[in-house]
C-alpha cells in the first residue's frame, strides 16, 4: 500500500509536456525518496520502543512520538496520518475521471467514457465509475462482509444450541464414546 499511486503518473501523460521525459524524473526520484523515507522511519521507531512492543502496539508511530516528546504527540501522529489518508483519496477521487478517459483514448473502453461535456469535464465517465464503485462498496460490504459476519455472530448460539439439543443430560465421556461408535 506504501508506493500505491505510481501507476497513477502515467495516466495523464497525453496532457504533459515532453512527457517520455517528464514522468521517468518525477516518479523514479520520488518512488526512492518514498522507500527511504519509509524505511529510516521504519527503523527509527524500531530503535526507538521496546522490541516487543511494535507487534502489540495499533500505532507505533505514535508510541515512539509519545516515548520522544508527550502524549500530545501522539495525537498529532494520528492526525498526520489521517490527513495522509484524506489526501490518498482526493488524488484517487481526482484521477478517477482520469482513466476511463486514458482508456478510451486507446481504444479500449467504449467512446462514452471520453465523451466530454462543454467545460471538458467527461461526466458520462465519471457517472458510470461512479456507479460501478457504489455498486462494488455495496457488493462487498452487504454480500460478502455481512454474512460472515452474521455467522461470526450466530455460530456460538448455534453451536449451543444443537450441543444442548444433542447431548442433553450426557457426560463429555458419553458423548465421546457415542460419536466414536458412529464411525
Amino acid at each position: 500500500m506504501a508506493f500505491l499511486g505510481v501507476e497513477s503518473a502515467t495516466i495523464p501523460a497525453d496532457d504533459v509536456e515532453k512527457p517520455d521525459k517528464t514522468i521517468p524524473r518525477a516518479t523514479v526520484p520520488g518512488t526512492i525518496v518514498t522507500a527511504l523515507v519509509y524505511i529510516l522511519s521504519t527503523v527509527t521507531v524500531m530503535g526507538i520502543i521496546p522490541l516487543a512492543q511494535p507487534g502489540n502496539s495499533s500505532a507505533p508511530f505514535a508510541d515512539a512520538a509519545v516515548s520522544i516528546w508527550s502524549k500530545w504527540a501522539y495525537n498529532a501522529v494520528v492526525i498526520g496520518a489521517v490527513i495522509s489518508c484524506l489526501g490518498n483519496l482526493n488524488g484517487f477521487t481526482l484521477i478517477q475521471d482520469q482513466v476511463p478517459q486514458a482508456v478510451t483514448r486507446d481504444c479500449l473502453f467504449p467512446k462514452l467514457f471520453g465523451r466530454m461535456s462543454k467545460v471538458t469535464v467527461p461526466t458520462a465517465g465519471i457517472a458510470i465509475t461512479s456507479a460501478l464503485i457504489k455498486g462494488q462498496r455495496y457488493f462487498f460490504a452487504h454480500i460478502l462482509v455481512q454474512p460472515v459476519l452474521e455467522i461470526g455472530t450466530h455460530s456460538p448460539e448455534v453451536s449451543c444450541a444443537w450441543k444442548s439439543k444433542h447431548t442433553a443430560g450426557k457426560g463429555v465421556t458419553a458423548r465421546f464414546s457415542q460419536s466414536a461408535r458412529k464411525m
